[in-house]
């Protein structure tokens, strides 16, 4: 299943439209459009705001259809390349539990909320 699959089943479930849940994250109403179709991919930014907005871990959005999204794959290379140490912390927690995982991404969160507050 595909991000925008998993985003259109998800959003629908919840009983949410989608200029509700644009409104909610921060985006264009014609973004979720184009998630949902799979004409636009989102940033793992953009991928966190959803999880955090449905209050599901953000692994569960990744694609499980079996095909590599080579645009995703590349994103990652082009991240651990320009910050060596995000090689390190995904060594770090890529054997870890999902809840595990969980807590890690909500020490993440809470210090990027922080330094968008002091901004």
């Amino acid at each position: 299943m595909t991000f925008g699959e998993k985003l259109r089943q998800l959003r629908k479930s919840r009983g949410i439209s989608q200029q509700k849940l644009a409104d909610s994250i921060g985006v264009a109403q014609s973004t979720i459009a184009g998630y949902e179709t799979s004409v636009r991919e989102p940033d793992f930014a953009t991928i966190e705001r959803f999880a955090r907005f449905f209050s599901i871990p953000f692994s569960s959005l990744m694609p499980s259809d079996g095909t590599i999204d080579k645009e995703f794959v590349q994103q990652v290379a082009d991240a651990l390349h320009q910050n060596p140490k995000l090689g390190l912390l995904f060594d770090k927690t890529r054997y870890l539990k999902d809840r595990d995982i969980d807590a890690v991404l909500s020490v993440v969160n809470a210090i990027a909320r922080e330094r968008e507050d002091e901004e």
